[in-house]
């Protein structure tokens, strides 16, 4: 008797045992739970003088020395105020003075001003470290002046003519209700 009311107590034992647990789930973030902060690599912080080059913090039309090591000393300060992920400005190499990333020169490698593929991808890793996402602003449709495609000839329809705005247009007004002026 005293067998059978242990081996009674003991298949619920075995039976709660023997379902398989599941790992708690990760709750997923969407997009639209993203808090992004958007930078313009060199203009946001000088980790390593050494990439500087013809960088003048004088110049506004000029490099000024942020980098990817500038940037990944940051993280934490991002991370810090809230953000859960970065977009970067344009990290191509670029033409002379194109600090911004709009001038692309070579869509295969990073602007020596902000440093090398290696120190992007530790920037890269740092912040997934952090659960942090990294976006690139990629603009396929930009080019340097000095591109080499502009004069290949078998890319001429890739381009379109340019077209410049009157000098108005530079300087109209949006006012509060969407519309805008152009003053005289």
């Amino acid at each position: 008797m005293r067998k059978r009311a242990l081996s009674l107590a003991l298949i619920p034992l075995l039976l709660f045992y023997a379902i398989p647990v599941g790992a708690a789930e990760k709750e997923q973030r969407t997009w639209k739970d993203e808090i992004v902060y958007s930078l313009l690599v060199d203009r946001f912080f000088d980790g390593d003088t050494q990439n500087n080059g013809d960088a003048n913090v004088n110049d506004p039309s000029a490099f000024n020395g942020g980098d990817f090591e500038g940037v990944t000393k940051k993280l934490n300060y991002l991370k810090d105020m809230g953000y859960t992920a970065i977009i970067l400005s344009p990290i191509f190499a670029n033409d002379e003075n194109g600090y911004h990333g709009d001038w692309v020169a070579d869509f295969y490698k990073t602007d020596k001003h902000y440093g090398t593929m290696k120190e992007f991808k530790k920037l890269v890793n740092e912040a997934h470290k952090r659960d942090m996402k990294v976006i690139i602003d990629f603009q396929a449709n930009n080019v340097g002046p000095d591109s080499a495609w502009l004069t290949d000839l078998k890319k001429q329809d890739w381009f379109h003519e340019e077209k410049r705005f009157p000098r108005t247009v530079s300087r109209m007004i949006w006012k509060q209700d969407g519309s805008m002026v152009f003053p005289i």
